[in-house]
C-alpha cells in the first residue's frame, strides 16, 4: 500500500492532480502480486501501450513528419526497454508492487507499470490532451533529432541545424507551449529580482527557503515544481 506522499509523487510525475489513489495502486500492481487480481496491471498496460503509439502518430501528423519517421519514433517509444528506462528515471520502479515470482526490476514489469499509468490517466481524465501531457511529463515525445533513435542532447539544443531546430520548435509549441509559458512567467519574477534587485519583492522566494532534496523530488515540468516557482 502506497502512502499519500508516494501517491502524490506519482501524480506529480504525470502532471495530473485528479488521478485517484486506487487507480495508481492498480497501475503499479504487477501481475501475480495480488491474489485477488492475478492479472494485476496487464489490462491497463495493454491500453497504455496503444495510447503511446497513438499519441506518437497524432504528434507526427500535427508536425508533418513523414510516415517513416513516425514509425521509427513509434518503434522506439513503445519498446519495453524504453518504458523501463522511463520507470527508473522517474523513480516509478520504487513504488511497484512486485510479484515474488516475477522479480523486481525486470524490464517487462517496469515497462508495464509505465504503460498502465498512462492507461489509467486516460481512463480517469477522459482527455487526450491530459494523456499527452502525462506522457510528456514522464519524458515521452522528447525526440526531435534527425536520428529518431536518440533523445535530445545538449549539442542538439546548443548547435542544431535549421530543419531540426524548426521541428523542435513545432513539437515544443504543439506539445508543451502552455507549460513552457507558465514556467517562463514564474521564473521571470525570480530572474528580475536577481538582476535588478527588485525591492517590490523583499520577502524570500519559496524556492530560497526549501531544501535542495525537497526541490529535486519534483519532476521536470511537474505542477509541484511550478507551484514552488510561483
Amino acid at each position: 500500500m502506497l502512502a499519500q506522499p508516494e501517491i502524490q509523487k506519482i501524480r506529480d510525475a504525470l502532471g495530473y492532480e485528479g488521478l485517484s489513489g486506487p487507480g495508481i495502486l492498480e497501475a503499479l500492481t504487477a501481475a501475480g502480486a495480488d491474489n485477488n487480481n492475478l492479472d494485476g496491471n496487464k489490462r491497463l498496460a495493454q491500453m497504455g501501450t496503444s495510447l503511446i503509439e497513438y499519441q506518437v502518430i497524432e504528434m507526427g501528423y500535427r508536425t508533418m513528419m513523414s510516415r517513416a519517421k513516425i514509425t521509427r519514433i513509434q518503434s522506439t517509444l513503445a519498446t519495453a526497454d524504453y518504458r523501463a528506462l522511463v520507470a527508473k528515471h522517474q523513480g516509478i520502479d520504487q513504488y511497484i508492487k512486485y510479484s515474488p515470482s516475477a522479480g523486481s526490476q525486470a524490464t517487462s514489469v517496469l515497462a508495464q507499470a509505465v504503460s498502465a499509468l498512462i492507461g489509467v490517466l486516460h481512463l480517469e481524465s477522459r482527455d487526450p490532451d491530459v494523456t499527452r501531457e502525462g506522457m510528456l511529463c514522464l519524458g515521452f515525445l522528447s525526440i526531435v533529432s534527425g536520428d529518431f533513435e536518440k533523445p535530445i542532447s545538449d549539442h542538439m539544443i546548443l548547435a542544431p541545424n535549421e530543419p531540426d531546430f524548426n521541428l523542435f520548435l513545432d513539437i515544443l509549441e504543439e506539445s508543451q507551449g502552455d507549460l513552457v509559458r507558465q514556467f517562463s512567467t514564474a521564473a521571470d519574477k525570480i530572474v528580475r529580482h536577481l538582476i535588478y534587485e527588485d525591492m517590490d519583492h523583499p520577502e524570500p522566494f519559496h524556492l530560497e527557503v526549501m531544501d535542495a532534496k525537497e526541490i529535486l523530488e519534483h519532476p521536470k515540468g511537474s505542477p509541484g515544481l511550478l507551484r514552488i516557482l510561483n
